[in-house]
């Protein structure tokens, strides 16, 4: 067996998008080639033959700092707007000197899903978001071997958790120590055509999830008020909706990563956390809010080189 023939440990990865270096990944899965699988009846033979039906690709998932690629995060941010982008690109496989090794190269993707962690007060790990792409076809190529250089952000590696801004009108939002990861859907349609191998794929609906929040009790009262009103009394029209934003900090929680904007808020749900006794624990309230839209806002930050 060759020195070229070996096998290697893959513990690099990069975006390609359109031709260009879109960004390193903390890593990638999904992304398969298949056909079902199709019995014909059995025949004089006594056999049942099998063949294939249409190529089908699987969706590509990606997960990445928040200031990773800002080639993706203004993909992410026109899909939010309903300005749909298709592109070209390829998952590139490389070595721990960063040698390509392989590509899983697509064409025609759109952006489905754009995953955020759960944002917590007292978390340690690093943060990173999940990007699903559903791309039309997908091609598996032998890498170059060349060196695979790129850029990333001063603040690539300072994403946490634990740093962030929740607001939302005139409601009082010191004390919110938690809010539940939140995932954003784009549905993509399949359109068949019966003189070609692969099928088209269009955008569908754009599905903007709930968000839920924790808030000390002590300083809930806001909360509670507007529930009362909107809830209850049954005041919830759209002028008593409400608008507001998450907002991703840096460790020195001055420098703002990016932004969610979340727009035509309504509350739908509020109830004390689960308590136990004798539990040393700050006693919250679990909320639940509505979002007709959101608006994705990234800030990269100051760009390096690397490779």
């Amino acid at each position: 067996m060759g020195a070229t023939d070996r096998t290697y440990v893959s513990g690099r990865f990069a975006l390609d998008l359109n031709g260009g270096f879109a960004g390193f990944l903390k890593s990638c899965e999904g992304g398969d080639i298949k056909a079902n699988v199709i019995s014909e009846p059995a025949g004089l033979d006594n056999r049942v033959h099998k063949h294939i039906g249409q190529p089908e690709y699987g969706d590509i998932k990606l997960q990445l700092g928040l200031s990773s690629s800002p080639a993706i995060n203004d993909w992410i941010r026109e899909s939010w707007n309903k300005n749909y982008q298709r592109k070209a690109g390829a998952v590139i496989a490389c070595d721990f000197n960063y040698k390509e090794k392989g590509r899983r190269t697509f064409t025609e993707a759109l952006i489905t899903e754009v995953g955020f962690p759960a944002l917590d007060g007292s978390a340690k790990e690093p943060a990173y978001m999940t990007v699903g792409l559903s791309p039309e076809t997908i091609r598996f190529e032998k890498g170059t071997g060349a060196v695979v250089k790129g850029t990333f952000t001063e603040h690539q590696k300072a994403w946490l958790p634990s740093n962030f801004r929740f607001t939302l009108a005139d409601l009082n939002t010191k004390m919110i120590n938690k809010v539940d990861a939140i995932t954003v859907k784009q549905t993509v349609a399949k359109s068949d055509t019966g003189d070609t191998r692969d099928a088209q794929k269009e955008p569908a609906k754009l599905e903007f999830p709930n968000i839920t929040l924790y808030v000390a009790e002590s300083h809930a009262q806001t909360w509670i008020d507007w529930a009362d009103d909107f809830i209850i009394k049954g005041n919830n029209g759209q002028s008593a909706e409400k608008d507001g934003s998450i907002v991703f900090l840096s460790p020195n929680l001055k420098d703002e990563l990016g932004t969610i904007e979340l727009k035509s808020c309504g509350i739908s749900s509020i109830a004390p956390d689960k308590s136990e006794a004798n539990a040393e624990a700050i006693k919250r309230m679990k909320v639940e809010i509505y979002c007709e839209w959101m608006e994705f806002k990234p800030n990269s930050g100051k760009t390096l080189k690397v490779g």
